[in-house]
């Protein structure tokens, strides 16, 4: 799922698909004729994104969104920093400790990160349900206060 623009993507993906031998979906209004590219989506609604999101294999994206579904379902995931909105995405795969996912500018080759994400899904999962539950107690807080004030 491509947001930008971003040379480093096409280098990710064509190390990905040469490595792995995985056809390559994509979903951008970006790209035009890619050789490793199997299909192309420049647009899907809500049910479709989670399909294809649930049913990959990888998951390449710059996309806040893109990395907080892939993370919920467990993917293997590369995350692209964004040329543009690059805090939300370090934020979210630091508070989740999947920052080695994170492929910077900075980096030539060598994308696919060496990760067992098995093991690592164990404790981003308890992170997260942490995460959840603090939420939803300060939601609860603050629609009690709400209701509290009227």
């Amino acid at each position: 799922y491509r947001l930008t623009d971003n040379p480093l993507m096409d280098k990710v993906l064509n190390e990905l698909t040469e490595k792995t031998g995985l056809p390559c979906i994509a979903i951008t209004e970006r790209l035009g004729k890619v050789p490793y590219i199997k299909k192309k989506f420049a647009s899907v609604g809500p049910g479709e994104f989670l399909y294809l999101m649930n049913n990959a294999e990888y998951v390449v994206t710059d996309s806040f969104h893109g990395i907080s579904f892939s993370l919920l379902f467990k993917k293997r995931l590369i995350a692209i920093s964004n040329l543009a909105r690059n805090t939300r995405l370090v934020n979210i795969l630091s508070k989740t400790e999947m920052s080695e996912c994170l492929v910077n500018q900075e980096k030539t080759e060598h994308f696919i990160p060496d990760i067992d994400y098995e093991e690592k899904y164990k404790h981003c999962m308890e992170i997260i349900e942490e995460e959840r539950a603090k939420n939803l107690n300060f939601l609860k807080t603050q629609i009690g206060e709400v209701k509290n004030a009227k």
